[in-house]
């Protein structure tokens, strides 16, 4: 009788009974999403209230065959070691793996799980509506995995590219330095090919000088 409301079923008195009633089998998706905030926004604020508001767009899309539930575990974690820029100058800008976890029984298809999640996930954030979480102005999608991120935020934003620059840096140091030795090893002949001529003409001269007294 209430509004709405068309079946209500029990399952279970323990996270345990919950977890097997809705499926025995879990399987964790990945993905990656940049949060703009206001200057005073932190992620200790607004990270789980934001978890929560991309669960609940998900649970709402996510409706497949052997599908019993999703969870926001394990909780979503900042990248510390990611940048992004803001669109907003003195805006805040944070880089985030999130990760959700279908409980679903043998007969869910893997791949269908994976990009029903994906796809709900980046509908949730483009949607507008987990901007009304306090200080979050703008969130983004990703991508699935770490190259999506360092595609999405171009380079410079990431350990990869700080990597990639030393590698480059390094290279550039051992072509220099070949071409140094090359340049050395250049000189010594050289050096070595003049002397040689000169004790040669000086042989010659030696010779001559020979003759001539006889």
């Amino acid at each position: 009788s209430i509004d709405t409301v068309e079946k209500v079923t029990y399952l279970g008195d323990s996270m345990d009974d919950v977890a097997d009633a809705l499926g025995p089998l879990e399987s964790v998706v990945d993905y990656y999403y940049t949060v703009e905030t206001t200057p005073d926004g932190s992620p200790d604020e607004f990270a789980s209230e934001l978890e929560s508001g991309m669960l609940k767009g998900v649970a709402e899309d996510v409706s497949l065959p052997g599908v019993g539930g999703i969870t926001s575990n394990p909780a979503d974690s900042e990248l510390t070691e990611y940048s992004c820029t803001p669109e907003v100058e003195g805006n805040n800008c944070y880089v985030f793996k999130g990760e959700m976890t279908v409980l679903h029984d043998d007969s869910a298809d893997a791949a269908d799980m994976k990009a029903a999640v994906l796809t709900a996930v980046e509908d949730a954030t483009s949607s507008g509506e987990l901007t009304t979480v306090d200080t979050v102005e703008k969130v983004t999608y990703l991508g699935s995995d770490i190259e999506d991120v360092i595609a999405a935020l171009g380079p410079g934003f990431g350990p990869i590219d700080q990597i990639s620059g030393n590698i480059k840096d390094i290279e550039g140091q051992e072509q220099a330095e070949k071409a140094n030795d090359d340049s050395k090893v250049g000189t010594i002949v050289g050096v070595s090919v003049a002397a040689a001529l000169l004790l040669l003409l000086l042989a010659l001269l030696v010779r001559r000088k020979s003759k001539s007294r006889s």
